[in-house]
């Protein structure tokens, strides 16, 4: 009896090994199931502890054109550094760290009264609105559709450059 049981769940153990490796070696099984080793961001620390923290300005711009924007993302480069900045100030809350970031109302002021603001360069920009830092974000192109599908297929794709100044 106790061998018939032993052997049961010897059977039952390896049916659920074939049945977890469906699809997979173990070699790749054993990769997911294994922890995940935790590497340290590369990031550049914008918050402090002190009271006031560092400045930060979030300064977008999108190509428009055939290539670029089109007319269904006309103002995606506005909404994309609202998010942004939303997204910085819940994480910074979070912490003791204290970051002010400037309104995106007045970086579009500011925009929009320097048309040649691209060719300034994002520092002369940072310390033209009174900025420690600059993050800077340039979208190149945005699609809601798989191109060649003639619009009849969904796949977003996003082609954005980022990199920060101080």
């Amino acid at each position: 009896m106790a061998i018939r049981k032993k052997s049961v769940i010897l059977v039952g153990l390896v049916a659920a090994l074939v049945g977890m490796t469906a699809g997979c070696d173990l070699a790749t099984l054993s990769y997911f199931m294994s922890p995940e080793q935790p590497l340290p961001a590369k990031l550049k620390h914008l918050a402090t502890k002190k009271k006031d923290g560092p400045k930060v300005v979030i300064l977008t711009y999108a190509r428009q054109g055939p290539d670029g924007l089109t007319v269904d993302f006309i103002h995606a480069d506005r909404q994309i550094s609202e998010l942004l900045g939303r997204n910085l100030h819940e994480f910074v809350e979070g912490t003791e760290e204290k970051v002010l970031l400037l309104p995106q109302r007045r970086v579009e002021e500011f925009k929009n009264a320097n048309p040649d603001w691209k060719q300034m360069g994002t520092a002369a920009v940072g310390r033209k609105l009174g900025a420690d830092y600059v993050i800077y974000l340039e979208v190149n192109s945005l699609s809601m559709y798989e191109k060649g599908s003639g619009n009849n297929l969904f796949r977003g794709r996003a082609d954005l450059m980022a990199r920060s100044s101080t």
